[in-house]
């Protein structure tokens, strides 16, 4: 069954997530000062471990295999949420 899944739990500069596997993860937003990720999954599937990581606005980046996901802007902060491949 098709479904809408977030994870509050974000804690920077690194972290992963149990999700459905194949999950379509569609945003990183700021809902009430929490940091969110959103995802489209089917939740009649098996969990796999995904990995996330989170840099402040002016951070070197290293290279790396990873996909945006969105900038998150609060206050002074800014963070920039990549998922890692």
């Amino acid at each position: 069954m098709e479904n809408l899944f977030n994870e509050k739990n974000i804690i920077p500069p690194d972290f992963i997530i149990s999700m459905p596997i194949g999950a379509n993860i569609l945003t990183a937003q700021l809902q009430s000062d929490n940091v969110v990720i959103w995802a489209e999954i089917d939740d009649s599937v098996g969990l796999e471990l995904r990995y996330f990581e989170v840099f402040m606005n002016g951070q070197p980046i290293p290279r790396g295999d990873r996909i945006y996901l969105g900038t998150i802007q609060n206050g002074y902060i800014v963070l920039h949420i990549y998922e890692k491949h």
